[in-house]
């Protein structure tokens, strides 16, 4: 898929730490990847501000110590071009060129853009 968890890989994390970098990182990849389908709960679960997805990925990162509140908003600012691909999102094994990390980053911020349009009309 050529999208690594976001959390650096660390032989000594416990098993539900590496559980829950595996849900964050395939919502990362579905989010960027072909299916609508797919994008659009992972857009959602990455970037609400409060619901059901917020409620989940919040608990989830909590159990990491992390914020995910500020998790989201650094999501919401990347999908608005506000901050560049996190590094540690690279893969550097994986068979992805950056022109197709580009692509995928463009394709996952078009949707974004057309989630917040729609928004605004509503």
């Amino acid at each position: 898929m050529g999208v690594a968890a976001p959390i650096q890989r660390d032989p000594i994390a416990r098993p539900e730490q590496r559980l829950v970098a595996a849900i964050i990182s395939r919502a990362w990849s579905d989010m960027c990847g072909a299916s609508d389908d797919d994008a659009w709960p992972a857009i959602s679960f990455l970037t609400d501000r409060f619901g059901s997805h917020a409620r989940w990925r919040n608990e989830l990162l909590d159990g990491m110590g992390l914020d995910g509140d500020v998790f989201a908003e650094r999501v919401r600012r990347f999908l608005d071009g506000d901050l560049p691909m996190p590094t540690g999102l690279i893969d550097p094994d994986a068979p992805v060129t950056h022109a197709g990390i580009r692509m995928r980053t463009e394709r996952a911020r078009r949707r974004w853009q057309h989630l917040k349009d729609r928004s605004n009309t509503t």
